[in-house]
């Protein structure tokens, strides 16, 4: 089990086609006792549904590329500042687990998805949305909404 998931029940969404991407994940985080759920695309997302997931991951690959999915993820972003996401894709050059990308997501993967990987997105995934909530609030007291 992922040591620092122990005694917790986690909900993962994923966002994208149910391919081979999806498989992998749902068998790693399932052998850990997490559950990953395919969730509706983007636009039949509701806020309540979106926020009942612990981690959103999402398959920018699957999705048409990054290209594609800008103006969706920030938006995303935005509207759910509490939904930690993790992007997968090829095109990534490497693992990102820092916030160099964080309008989009919390986290990079680079797909294939190695196990040791997974385990660390899922906690960097929460810690750096943490830095992103506090983001949002501050451009929307202070900016305006």
């Amino acid at each position: 089990m992922f040591s620092h998931f122990e005694d917790k029940d986690i909900k993962c969404g994923y966002i994208g086609p149910e391919n081979r991407q999806y498989d992998v994940l749902r068998r790693m985080l399932s052998s850990n006792e997490i559950t990953l759920q395919s969730a509706t695309s983007f636009g039949s997302l509701g806020y309540t549904e979106a926020a009942s997931y612990d981690i959103m991951f999402v398959d920018i690959d699957g999705l048409g590329g990054i290209d594609r999915m800008i103006d969706t993820l920030s938006n995303f972003r935005i509207d759910n500042p509490g939904v930690p996401v993790v992007m997968i894709s090829d095109t990534f050059s490497r693992d990102d687990f820092e916030k160099s990308r964080q309008i989009l997501g919390d986290v990079s993967l680079r797909s294939p998805v190695l196990y040791p990987s997974l385990e660390l997105s899922l906690f960097e995934a929460v810690e750096n949305n943490k830095s992103w909530q506090e983001n949002v609030m501050y451009h929307r007291e202070n900016i305006g909404a």
